[in-house]
């Protein structure tokens, strides 16, 4: 699976009022969210996981987070229409500019009782884990001059659930995706009856030979006791693989369905290269939630 960074809006409903130029700084103490209104203005500026309210910076690779301003106020309102534009821009710690769409309302009209605009991120490639980024959001009235914006700063890991041991492969990213829910599992579980993917982007250190890779994959899963779930030797047998699909990434799905086990496994895939001694071996305990 191939995960690119993605920015989407949502509206929520309520009442927009007429234009009001204001100007305002406001910075929260606890995340370091900080926005600035010229003409335009919002009662409340949060960042989320989607869920819940986020209380730091720390985020864990693959992870989505929402950015929503709620109460907006100061467009220009034409037969009961608004045009705001909505641009974000996501940088690294070194000053490189990794993602940015500056049009992503595409100047439409929205009706004027939709006071709410939300944008999200993806915390994924071509953003890095090990990294530090600011998300920069820019909101405009493509009818006047008003804009308001917001600033935030994180930290970027990789899923401290999954342990890799490398010896000659490296791996840039490894988590584990729940490809019904299309969500990134980051907190250790996984459910019953669900496709979960361990995937893995950016494998290197493996040799070419007649200008073609030669893999090896196998997946392993055992209970607490140590006792095998599943054991699969090698997925890749008999499978011609091209480099392009390494560089699209590889991954091992599995599905644990009720009644398989009630305790937590381990999980364990294994990637070789069958033309050298280099490995590496990615490890995740995860529990099972019914």
């Amino acid at each position: 699976m191939k995960t690119t960074a993605k920015v989407t809006v949502i509206f929520g409903v309520g009442l927009l009022t007429a234009c009001n130029f204001n100007q305002s700084v406001a910075k929260d103490l606890m995340t370091g969210l900080e926005t600035r209104g010229n003409g335009l203005s919002a009662n409340t500026v949060s960042v989320t996981d989607g869920d819940t309210d986020v209380m730091d910076n720390t985020f864990l690779y693959g992870q989505k987070i929402f950015t929503n301003f709620e109460g907006m106020d100061g467009f220009l309102v034409e037969n009961g229409k608004y045009y705001p534009e909505m641009g974000v821009a996501v940088i690294s710690k070194q000053g490189d500019t990794v993602l940015k769409n500056e049009h992503i309302l595409g100047g439409k009209g929205l009706d004027a009782a939709l006071r709410t605009l939300t944008g999200n991120v993806t915390l994924a490639t071509p953003i890095q884990s090990g990294d530090s980024y600011t998300v920069l959001y820019t909101i405009t009235d493509t009818k006047g001059d008003g804009v308001f914006t917001s600033e935030f700063e994180l930290d970027l890991k990789s899923d401290p659930v999954i342990k890799r041991e490398e010896k000659g492969l490296t791996v840039k990213e490894a988590y584990i995706f729940d490809q019904d829910t299309k969500k990134v599992r980051v907190n250790g579980t996984i459910g019953f009856d669900n496709n979960v993917l361990l995937d893995v982007q950016g494998l290197e250190g493996y040799r070419m030979v007649d200008g073609k890779p030669n893999l090896g994959m196998s997946l392993n899963v055992t209970d607490k006791k140590g006792r095998t779930i599943l054991n699969m030797d090698d997925l890749f047998e008999n499978r011609p693989l091209k480099e392009a699909d390494i560089k699209r990434g590889l991954g091992a799905t599995l599905k644990v369905n009720k009644g398989a086990t009630t305790e937590d496994v381990v999980w364990t895939v294994k990637i070789w290269d069958k033309n050298s001694d280099a490995t590496v071996r990615l490890t995740a305990k995860v529990s099972i939630e019914n």
